[in-house]
């Protein structure tokens, strides 16, 4: 059962008594704003720090969601774009000052974790950081520095890997290089050992603040979604599993239908039974994600990122129910001028005859999500699909995942039609069926209408065609972005494995 404290909104900035920034990511000697001879002595200093570190993802979700969905098939630019933004949507060569592509923030964030890592023993002369929560404290800091470096293995072709607190380093000091799959093995045993561990009631260590397990990667889902990659399906499913029953993450028709789904995206507050990890926002105490520029026009940005016509028409190709609250003003909608616009980040939602007036900024505070139920729903069908367990992998978006009645899958929760794999597929009961590739396309189908624009794309699309052994899984659906001639560019472009992941330039952690 999940435990939640008195609604008061986070104030990240009370909590971000960690590192400061610096210019120098190798360099020793910098101010790290840490006073190492009082900074450890108490366990509520070390809980300050992890919070601190949490922190340093809010700047980040702009290129979570720009590098994870605009290289996609369901997000491409308006007439507004700018160049780096274009060079992202077309696959070209990426500037170096490109900001959406800068590893530099997420460095920060293992900064910090490396640091409270390296000093948090420090603190056990307080009673009150007994052995139990020394325990939970680091298996937190390893899964936030495990999906931190998971987002990186995912951009780029080779990274960096740095695992000790800067007071160990020299001025020779030259981390090992980790390409994806020597990444995914060793986050694998970090976080066996992390999803093993004590989860923490963390209503019982502050009386501040709330939905604290919202903040904290879920450690389950983490493990199972690299478990997916390393192809140990069987594992991802069990993990997955344990991570809905857990949370009580159960997509039925009570808790993801209806209005409670319709004010999902308004707040850190709403939807509670969806949400399981976030990155939350808080208007009030001026801290406003970064989408308003991207996706809203007028007062609020600069309107430079719109669905694709694709993505809209799958929408429209579903037999949408009133319960259905996704697709058109929901996921989507439209402006005056007609401008298709991304609905999912807005805040303040103001509409006429159902098109969304701009007259005014808006508060451009909703949580950015890490995982949500939906989605922990859609990894365990694909880890069961890939284990061969095909009509519960089909079940589980249709109806319901076994052995948890509570759950109403994905289109159940919906009131929508079950798919059929026949008429999906366009194929007739005489033919034989590819179970397992036609499931695919349902969960690759599904994901694209459940998840659309949230970071999550370029992602599956990736480790779905890896999985088929074919470049065309995901070259063929980004290509429809695209006519003509520059269709058939990034087609080709695309069916060349090398080009998925960028080159990490690694003069950036030197400037």
């Amino acid at each position: 059962m999940k435990t939640y404290i008195k609604p008061y909104l986070f104030v990240w900035v009370l909590l971000t008594a960690g590192l400061a920034s610096c210019s120098d990511y190798f360099n020793p000697d910098q101010d790290l704003g840490l006073k190492k001879e009082d900074h450890w002595d108490t366990h509520e200093e070390v809980r300050r720090s992890i919070i601190g570190a949490y922190s340093r993802l809010q700047p980040l979700v702009e290129e979570l969601v720009v590098m994870g969905s605009l290289r996609g098939d369901l997000l491409t630019v308006t007439e507004n774009y700018d160049p780096y933004l274009n060079e992202i949507n077309r696959h070209g060569q990426l500037s170096t000052t490109n900001p959406y592509a800068d590893p530099r923030g997420f460095y920060e964030v293992i900064k910090q974790c490396n640091e409270v890592l390296g000093n948090m023993e420090k603190a056990k002369a307080d009673p009150k950081f007994t052995e139990e929560i020394h325990e939970i404290y680091k298996a937190e800091v390893i899964s936030l520095r495990a999906w931190v470096y998971y987002q990186l293995a995912m951009t780029y072709k080779e990274i960096p890997v740095v695992t000790d607190p800067l007071s160990g380093y020299d001025k020779n000091y030259a981390p090992e290089r980790y390409d994806f799959e020597q990444t995914v093995n060793w986050l694998i045993k970090e976080m066996e050992v992390a999803a093993a561990t004590l989860s923490p009631n963390w209503a019982t260590f502050s009386e501040e603040f709330n939905l604290w397990d919202l903040i904290f990667i879920n450690r389950k889902a983490l493990l199972a979604e690299l478990h997916l990659w390393a192809g140990n399906n069987e594992r991802a499913a069990t993990l997955l599993m344990e991570a809905v029953k857990e949370g009580e993450y159960f997509c039925n028709r009570n808790t993801s239908g209806g209005s409670n789904w319709t004010e999902f995206w308004n707040s850190n507050y709403s939807a509670l039974s969806e949400k399981v990890t976030i990155i939350p926002f808080n208007a009030y105490d001026n801290q406003k994600n970064g989408f308003g520029k991207l996706f809203s026009f007028g007062a609020s940005g600069d309107y430079l990122l719109r669905p694709t016509v694709k993505a809209i028409q799958d929408w429209q190709d579903d037999d949408r129910t009133s319960l259905d609250y996704r697709g058109y003003n929901r996921s989507y909608t439209f402006g005056p001028a007609n401008q298709i616009l991304v609905y999912k980040y807005f805040r303040s939602k103001d509409t006429e005859n159902g098109v969304v007036r701009q007259d005014e900024e808006l508060e451009t505070d909703a949580p950015y999500c890490i995982y949500r139920a939906a989605d922990l729903h859609l990894l365990y069908a694909e880890a069961l699909n890939r284990a061969g367990r095909h009509r519960e992998a089909l079940r589980t978006v249709n109806e319901r995942m076994e052995g948890v009645n509570e759950s109403s899958g994905i289109r159940g929760r919906l009131h929508l039609s079950p798919i059929n794999l026949l008429e999906f597929a366009g194929i007739d009961e005489s033919d034989r069926i590819d179970s397992l590739g036609i499931i695919s396309d349902v969960i690759l189908a599904e994901r694209a209408k459940e998840l659309a624009f949230e970071g999550r794309r370029w992602n599956a699309l990736m480790r779905f065609a890896v999985q088929a052994s074919d470049p065309a899984v995901l070259a063929d659906r980004v290509a429809t972005k695209f006519e003509g001639s520059e269709a058939d560019r990034v087609r080709t472009y695309l069916m060349n494995r090398d080009n998925w992941r960028l080159d990490f330039d690694f003069d950036k952690l030197d400037k």
